[in-house]
């Protein structure tokens, strides 16, 4: 036996010796550099690309098989000119040897410095990096490649029953990505990766750090920092990222991810959230300019949380949850068809002020703001809303993709709008969009809309089919033009059409009909009873009556109306109260925002025109009123010589009756003595 053990240490003795001589003897007497041509043909012959080593070549045997390399750089397939597909400025690579007799591969440290790596697509959709390792064979997309952007051939596992890698470390790289066919064009520079080992089937720590330019970006060098313990089994196709964590200026990212088949079709779930930070802060961060908006306060804490699962044709985002200074959205939404797509959603909002974050109200003379401002479209919450967003709606994008889902808001401000549990529900097909149907609670009553915008033609085509049941108009009318001008209960209704992409053009096209119908009201800004005193005290030359509220009181007004290329008509407004009865007809000009209308105020009791006994002279007495101007400052004259003539023509009445009633015989039928009245 003792014999035995030494005959073994001594064939090990000699095994170790000539390992140690190896290792010491084939750098001395073996130069990789003369293996150039033939690494570089080997090369050009698995890849179809040119392999240029530039630097030389260094080895080492015992106890790592160790290579480093100097500048080498690798070019783009035909029909790529210009840099080459990859260079490096040195690289470093060590395999240790005595685990390869056990077909195990232990790699040392791989270094990568100064790396360029050049992607690109051409007009044509052919990317430099498809057809990899296949020379000869055209480089065109396939059907899925193209609809995912490009994409690289799935990666067989290695033979090698094990790979274990000491870590890998890039330093100085800079990756480019110059799509000619959509003239997107960014940079990654500065980046700097580092793993810890890496083992089959163990996690391994990762730390990135990077710097993103390019002209499709707001400012250049953009710092991005990653770290991630990374689990990724190259013969499962699997990959898992915990604890990953990304800044990216005040922004701070955490989550996890796990996927599969992430070398052939990647199948991704995860959950990210986005801790408190201030947008107006990481706005010049990014070197993007930070929104003016009417409150300054607004955009100042967002969060986010939520989760997803991703499919190369699908992305499901379920839970969402967003914070954006006092609003709270719950929900879900997703994304089919990355080619054309198909988005569907369902978000709930517990308060939203939108007028929050809209621009500031422009300056008037004087440094100020407007006092108030008229809408756009009949008062309707879904007119006002198609309005405001008509002038902004990127009708072009509203083609481009398919859109379906509800919408609930707790509370909403919008263009000066308040209303309460606003349900929506949202479908888009070929641009032609339709919200309907859409109910909300406003101001004392309920609103209903059915409004649609066809951006599938050439002209955006909107129509709105809206009611409003037992406003307050008054308020309603208040918060969106800024006007005092008629108060009460009532219902209206809104049937209009209108053509155009901005608001300009869809005032100057509006047609439809619209109706009302008030109860218990008043009209702010004048006093007809009060205009017929002062104009019959002109007439009978006596002292003006003392100044009065100029406001008239109804008990019902009601008014249907046609409008046409902008122009509203209406030919039956009809005003009672308990004192007059007045009617009116006329224009309403939405275009350029001015009025031309008559009322024709009648007297049904005696009027009270100072501190006088009732003027009973009055009754019966009708008194047109002409109302000119705007909207903002309407203009009311009485038509006096109007009131002249039927003044006269009720004096001859009056003086007809009184002869009738000398020259008909005692007991005529009853009634008739009031013929002329």
């Amino acid at each position: 036996m003792r014999a035995l053990l030494k005959v073994i240490a001594w064939i090990v003795g000699v095994f170790v010796a000539v390992v140690i001589a190896a290792a010491v003897l084939i750098p001395i007497f073996v130069n990789p550099n003369d293996y150039k041509p033939q690494i570089e043909a080997l090369v050009k012959a698995k890849t179809g690309r040119q392999l240029t080593l530039h630097g030389d070549i260094e080895l080492s045997v015992f106890p790592w098989l160790g290579l480093r390399l100097g500048p080498t750089l690798l070019s783009n397939p035909p029909g790529f000119p210009g840099a080459p597909f990859a260079k490096v400025a040195s690289g470093e690579l060590r395999v240790k040897l005595l685990p390869l007799l056990d077909k195990r591969v232990e790699l040392g440290t791989v270094v990568l410095d100064g790396l360029v790596l050049n992607l690109e697509r051409n007009r044509n959709g052919r990317t430099n990096w498809a057809g990899f390792g296949r020379p000869g064979v055209e480089t065109r997309p396939t059907s899925t490649e193209s609809a995912r952007g490009g994409g690289v051939p799935p990666v067989e596992a290695p033979p090698i029953a094990a790979l274990a890698i000491g870590g890998v470390r890039v330093l100085d790289a800079t990756l480019r990505w110059d799509d000619r066919r959509s003239g997107a064009r960014v940079e990654v520079r500065n980046l700097n990766l580092t793993t810890g080992a890496i083992r089959p089937g163990r996690s391994f720590h990762v730390a990135l750090g990077f710097a993103l330019t390019g002209k499709d970006l707001p400012k250049p060098g953009v710092k991005v920092r990653l770290r991630s313990a990374v689990t990724f089994d190259l013969g499962r196709r699997t990959l898992t990222l915990k604890g990953l964590v990304v800044d990216l200026g005040d922004l701070h990212l955490t989550g996890d991810v796990s996927g599969t088949q992430v070398l052939s079709a990647p199948h991704l779930r995860g959950r990210f959230k986005i801790a408190d930070f201030d947008p107006r802060r990481l706005f010049p961060e990014l070197g993007l300019p930070v929104p003016r908006t009417a409150d300054p306060k607004a955009l100042t804490n967002a969060s986010a949380e939520l989760g997803f699962v991703s499919t190369p044709d699908r992305l499901t985002v379920d839970p969402l949850r967003l914070t954006l200074d006092d609003t709270h959205l719950t929900g879900r939404f997703a994304v089919r068809r990355f080619a054309r797509p198909s988005v569907s959603f369902a978000l709930d909002v517990d308060r939203l002020d939108l007028d929050r974050y809209l621009p500031p109200p422009a300056k008037g003379r004087g440094g100020k703001a407007p006092a108030g401002r008229v809408p756009a479209v009949p008062a309707t919450p879904g007119g006002a809303a198609a309005a405001g967003a008509a002038g902004t709606l990127p009708v072009g994008a509203l083609r481009k993709f398919d859109l379906e889902g509800t919408l609930r808001i707790g509370e909403l401000t919008a263009f000066k709008l308040h209303s309460k549990d606003l349900r929506v529900t949202v479908r888009s097909r070929n641009g032609d969009l339709r919200v309907h149907p859409a109910t909300a609670r406003l101001y004392g009553g309920t609103y209903s809309g059915d409004i649609g915008l066809n951006a599938g033609t050439r002209v955006p085509r909107l129509s709105m089919n809206e009611h409003l049941e037992g406003v307050q108009v008054g308020a309603l009318v208040r918060d969106l033009a800024g006007v005092r001008k008629v108060s009460g209960t009532g219902d209206l209704y809104a049937r209009l059409t209108a053509r155009g992409d901005d608001v300009a053009r869809l005032r100057r096209t509006l047609d439809g009909k619209v109706g009302l119908a008030l109860k218990n009201g008043v009209f702010e800004g004048v006093n007809l009873t009060h205009v017929v005193c002062t104009a019959w005290a002109l007439y009978k030359r006596r002292p003006p009556p003392p100044a009065a509220l100029p406001r008239t009181e109804f008990g019902s007004l009601t008014a249907t109306a046609a409008i046409t290329g902008g122009v509203l008509r209406n030919r039956d407004l009809l005003l009672t109260s308990p004192a007059l009865r007045a009617t009116g007809a006329g224009t309403a000009n939405l275009v350029n925002r001015t009025l031309d209308y008559g009322i024709e105020a009648t007297f049904l009791d005696p009027v009270q025109c100072g501190a006088g006994a009732p003027s009973g002279r009055l009754k019966g007495l009708t008194v047109p009123v002409r109302v000119t101007g705007t909207f903002r400052q309407p203009r009311f004259r009485v038509d006096l010589a109007a009131v002249l003539k039927n003044e006269v023509r009720r004096k001859v009445e009056r003086k007809l009756e009184r002869q009738l009633r000398k020259k008909l015989p005692k007991g005529i039928p009853r009634g008739l003595e009031n013929l002329f009245r």
